[in-house]
Formats: C-alpha cells, sequence, structure tokens
C-alpha cells in the first residue's frame, strides 16, 4: 500500500460542510504518543484499526504493540489485551477491527493470516483461516489451541489481510491490500462466498484495498487504495457505484485507507496521503473534507482508522509515530449557549445583532441610529 513517511506538503484545509448547530463541527480531543505504555501506540505504524461500541467506548488496534486497547469516548484507558504471538489471543501485525451487534469484536491478524474474534471484554473466542488448528492446507477454525495460518489466496486463506467489517445479519467480510478480494463469512466463521480480482480496475477488481465497511441496509464499502477511489457492492459483491480519482482536489484521493458508515448513511474516507478526511453520501457526493499535514489539533501524518459513534463523533487513528494518536471530532457537548456576540467552535457567530444594539442604546443622536443602522445588517 501507499504511505508517505514525510510531509509532502502543508496545505491548510478548512473544516467545511459541518455546521448542523450553532456550536459547529470541529476537533474536540486527542490521546496517545509513542511508546509501550497504557495508552500509547507502537512504532511508525502504531494505532490503524478503530470502532466504537454502543456505550462510546473507543477499541482501538496498536499494531505496532501487537495488542487492542480500549478508551473511554475521551480517551480515558480502561484495558488492553494481546501480546506478539500466535497462539489464540495473541497477534502478529492485527491491522483492522470491527463489532457486531451483540458486542463482539472482530481483529485481522495481519501477518498470522488469520482473524481473530473476541467478546467485548477481550476474551478470546475463536480464530479461522487455512491451518489455523492443525497446520494443514485447508480452512481451519480453532478455540483454544491455534497458531498462525498459511499465506495463501484459497476459499477461507488470508494473503495480507488488512481490513475487517460485520454487515446486517453479523455477516463478517475481510479484505487485504494483497488479496485483491473481498471474503464474506458467518459469525462463527464459516466461509460463505467472495469477490473481486486483481490488481486491475474494472468494477469488480481492486488494487491493494485496505479498508472496508457496510451500512445499515448491508451495503459493503471498499477503500480501493491504489485505484484511488471507494467501490460499493450490495452484500452478495454485486457492483453498485464508484468514485474517485487520484489527485487533491474535493472527491479525489491520494491514498484511502480507512472507511466508516456513519448512523445517516454518510461515507467516510481516510485520504492517508494527503493527510484530511473526507465525507461523502453513499453515493458518492462529496460533502466536506478536513485536516492538513502537522502535528497541531486536527491535523495528521498518514491517517488510517476512522470511526463514527452513535451520537455522530467521528475519531480517527493518526498513525504515523510523528503523531501516534488517536483524535475525536464531533460538536462540543454544552448544555449552555455561547454568550452573545462570542465565536463558537466552528467560527459560526451567534447573537451579533443583539449584542450591537445593545452598545448602540449608549449612543445618542446620529451616531446612535448610524449604528443601529449597521446593527440591522449583521446576522440574528
Amino acid at each position: 500500500m501507499k504511505r508517505c513517511l514525510v510531509l509532502c506538503a502543508f496545505v491548510v484545509v478548512a473544516v467545511l460542510g459541518f455546521t448542523s448547530s450553532a456550536y459547529g463541527f470541529g476537533f474536540l480531543t486527542q490521546w496517545g504518543s509513542t511508546g509501550t505504555g497504557d495508552g500509547q501506540f507502537g512504532g511508525s505504524q502504531g494505532a490503524e484499526g478503530i470502532v466504537t461500541d454502543a456505550s462510546g467506548n473507543v477499541f482501538v488496534v496498536d499494531r505496532g504493540n501487537n495488542r487492542v486497547q480500549e478508551f473511554t469516548s475521551i480517551g480515558g484507558f480502561l484495558t488492553k489485551w494481546g501480546t506478539f504471538g500466535t497462539a489464540a489471543g495473541q497477534f502478529s501485525g492485527p491491522f483492522g477491527i470491527a463489532r457486531d451487534a451483540t458486542g463482539n469484536l472482530y481483529v485481522v491478524d495481519s501477518f498470522n493470516f488469520r482473524v481473530e474474534k473476541f467478546n467485548s471484554a477481550g476474551a478470546f473466542i475463536a480464530a479461522w483461516g487455512w491451518g489455523v488448528s492443525s497446520g494443514a492446507a485447508q480452512f481451519e477454525k480453532c478455540i483454544s489451541s491455534c497458531r498462525a495460518g498459511l499465506d495463501g489466496t484459497g476459499d477461507g486463506q488470508f494473503h495480507s489481510p488488512t481490513g475487517v467489517a460485520v454487515g446486517a445479519g453479523g455477516s463478517v467480510y475481510v479484505i487485504g491490500d494483497g488479496d485483491e478480494r473481498v471474503q464474506k463469512f458467518d459469525s462463527n466463521g464459516n466461509f460463505i462466498g467472495k469477490w473481486g480480482s486483481g490488481p486491475g480496475t474494472a468494477n469488480n477488481q481492486f488494487d491493494h484495498p485496505v479498508g472496508i465497511a457496510t451500512d445499515a441496509t448491508g451495503n459493503v464499502y471498499v477503500a480501493d487504495t491504489d485505484n484511488e477511489r471507494v467501490s460499493k457492492f450490495d452484500s452478495n459483491g454485486v457492483f453498485i457505484t464508484k468514485w474517485g480519482s487520484q489527485g487533491s482536489g474535493d472527491g479525489q484521493f491520494t491514498s484511502p485507507e480507512g472507511i466508516a458508515v456513519d448512523s445517516a448513511g454518510n461515507v467516510w474516507v481516510t485520504d492517508a496521503n494527503a493527510d484530511r478526511v473526507q465525507e461523502f453520501t453513499s453515493t458518492g457526493t462529496f460533502l466536506a473534507k478536513f485536516g492538513s499535514s502537522g502535528t497541531g489539533d486536527g491535523q495528521f501524518t498518514t491517517p488510517q482508522g476512522i470511526a463514527v459513534d452513535a451520537v455522530g463523533n467521528v475519531f480517527v487513528t493518526d498513525s504515523n509515530s510523528t503523531n501516534s494518536r488517536v483524535q475525536k471530532f464531533g460538536e462540543p457537548q454544552s448544555s449552555t449557549p455561547p454568550p452573545p456576540g462570542s465565536q463558537p467552535p466552528g467560527g459560526t457567530t451567534t447573537g451579533q445583532r443583539a449584542a450591537a444594539r445593545k452598545k448602540c442604546k449608549k449612543l445618542k443622536g446620529k451616531r446612535r441610529a448610524k449604528c443601529i443602522k449597521k446593527a440591522k445588517k449583521l446576522p440574528v
């Protein structure tokens, strides 16, 4: 997959299109740093896949430290699980993560060529892939004594898997930047079907795809990284539409990798080498973007995973070791409206006209009349 390990440009990108309330959509908080401690992430590919649960807690795949970490919605460390290895519950280069309706978590264990399933507390349930139980060249599942899977392209076999998503009904979809296909399993790991080939540019082909997501109606969205596009399919792999091309314009990509769908059906994509996030409708119409290259709040160095919680907060893993963190975006949660004339997050002033008229009352004669005339032209 493409990765830019240096800052290629310093382009300031404003937060656009996120004005669903007077408070505005924008940066809320961030957490993490490079290291091995609780709440830290390891190496140049530290924080990768990310998902939220019904309570708003956040699960992050810490690829560099071969573990999963769980946080509160504001970054408070809760727990962790996983170490380097091939046994049940261990990882070697984990990448994507997904959650089903009952809270179970599915982690793509990339260099062990398997998928592992855990309950919401991180207890191991099962793994599947070729040879994960006996080492035989066949599809297998294991629930206790597990080993690394066998790399390959057979049904239920994996070759550099990176993304996982759970669809309506509990089906599990897995994609990889070396597999050039989507594989579909049931929640117990039984192989159901597959689609895709490559590398190629046809509607049913991929070129090093990295991310995958599903919507409430069962459609599947793939971040087709080296084709610089998003491809949309139904739950059985029938092609629906695609959008994107190489470039830095709205709706263009330079390495789309993470992808998520919110409760309204809108699609969010991390544009990794452009250091930004883009939002689209379910049919690919561009809606908004945010982010730029850097280390400040709301800036990125190779953003990877993305998740949207039930209330619309957006979480992005800023994976390069320069930042090595998770950033949260959304609307500030406050029951107290900003004072008249103030500047809330998002840049929309409120109460400008009332505040100006109040000042006008202190004036007399022509100066007061002129002040009121100007005040009438201000936003309410």
